[in-house]
């Protein structure tokens, strides 16, 4: 798994150079050679720097892995008030520092975009349109998007991302795609709370998916759970997992 992504970013009137770390070790021990100033990957801590030195490179690529990355960026952000996706962050938008992780961690992205996928379109880099999938059920919820893309899948486990948990460091969503068990679902575990959707999920899982939200009311958790869901856990610190549901939770995801 490569170590970091860069992105060119504009930052407070300047062009800088974000570098997203898959873990937090990596930025801490980059941070002692660099003159950085933030890590994608650490809640309060995320810096930006104005070059990229030739020392330091990225390991295995992630199109050498055959992953498939779900980000899930349908939902109607009623407690928010606005589009999260759409809400500017770290020199980009939600959507798009997500988007970035991937690029660690997948050969696909299918981002799971509501029933308005176009609202998305301006954030997209060209001619990758097609990674975004609409809603095949209308109001189904974050299931009725993960159903939608589980059946676009091209690899057969998928790492499952909502948009709005951005402080997850790759390497734990890298633990998940690698968790032995044989589990249709593994969800991420962390202070003795299961993540509802954040996790590993079967492809195949799709046609009973979209058979168990023809009713509504069908949370995650209780499809999870049917289908013999195990937990896979991470120790790191709470604030890594983070979730941006309301705007003091977006305000305080920056520094002073």
């Amino acid at each position: 798994m490569r170590r970091y992504i860069d992105t060119p970013v504009p930052w407070r009137g300047e062009m800088r150079i974000r570098r997203h770390y898959a873990a937090p070790d990596d930025w801490r021990a980059d941070c002692t050679r660099l003159a950085q100033w933030v890590c994608g990957c650490a809640p309060g801590m995320l810096l930006l720097h104005p070059n990229v030195p030739d020392t330091l490179s990225a390991d295995t690529d992630a199109s050498e892995s055959k992953t498939t990355l779900i980000l899930l960026a349908g939902g109607k952000s009623r407690r928010m008030g606005k589009d999260k996706a759409l809400l500017p962050f770290w020199g980009t938008s939600l959507l798009h520092f997500q988007m970035e992780k991937a690029q660690l961690l997948s050969s696909q992205l299918l981002i799971s975009a509501g029933e308005d996928p176009a609202r998305l379109l301006p954030l997209l880099p060209p001619g990758i349109e097609n990674c975004l999938i609409a809603d095949e059920l209308s109001d189904r919820g974050p299931l009725g998007g993960l159903a939608a893309c589980l059946k676009h899948a091209q690899a057969p486990k998928c790492l499952v991302l909502p948009v709005d948990v951005p402080f997850v460091p790759a390497a734990v969503l890298r633990s998940l795609m690698d968790d032995p068990k044989p589990s249709p679902v593994i969800q991420l575990l962390h202070h003795n709370r299961t993540e509802a959707l954040l996790g590993r999920w079967d492809a195949a899982l799709w046609q009973e998916m979209e058979q168990s939200i023809q009713e509504r009311g069908v949370s995650a958790h209780a499809f999870a759970e049917k289908a013999g869901a195990a937990t896979c856990s991470s120790d790191l610190e709470e604030a890594f997992f983070v979730n941006l549901n309301q705007i003091a939770d977006y305000e305080a995801a920056f520094p002073n």
